[in-house]
């Protein structure tokens, strides 16, 4: 079976989630890659709450 380039990139794209507290400060980036999570947190002294309280998947939806 052949696999486009397209459809080849598309399935190896890391899934990235944003993490956002109760304020809507973007306070974690999540990507995760064949099982493996990478998490960065974001660190701003002007940020008091760094409690994630939703996350959001990137390129899609959400409702909050």
């Amino acid at each position: 079976m052949e696999v486009s380039p397209t459809t080849l990139i598309r399935t190896l794209t890391p899934k990235t989630q944003l993490g956002y507290n109760v304020g809507g400060d973007l306070i974690q980036i999540k990507k995760t890659f064949i099982g493996i999570t990478w998490t960065r947190v974001i660190t701003d002294p002007d940020v008091a709450d760094n409690v994630v309280n939703k996350w959001v998947v990137y390129g899609e939806w959400s409702v909050g």
